[in-house]
């Protein structure tokens, strides 16, 4: 389904729609958790794999929520260090 019609079936606006296909194509649906928030994986869909994977683990065990975790800055430190 093309964008055009995404829109049309859901009302969805384009970037939303595009930020949230650019997000699952980042993070394998086998690295994703189900009781974490999409805010939690379009964090870490610009890292590595491996760092995803310790990413969403970390916030999943220590149940980190969405707010507290997000990059300080360009160079993707974190608010709170992992493992």
């Amino acid at each position: 389904m093309v964008y055009a019609q995404a829109i049309e079936a859901t009302g969805v606006e384009y970037d939303t729609l595009r930020r949230e296909a650019w997000v699952s194509g980042a993070v394998e649906l086998c690295l994703r958790k189900h009781n974490l928030s999409w805010s939690h994986h379009h964090a870490v869909a610009p890292l590595p794999e491996d760092e995803q994977r310790e990413w969403l683990e970390y916030a999943e065990r220590e149940k980190i929520g969405a707010v507290e975790f997000s990059f300080q800055d360009e160079n993707l430190s974190w608010a709170a260090q992992p493992l």
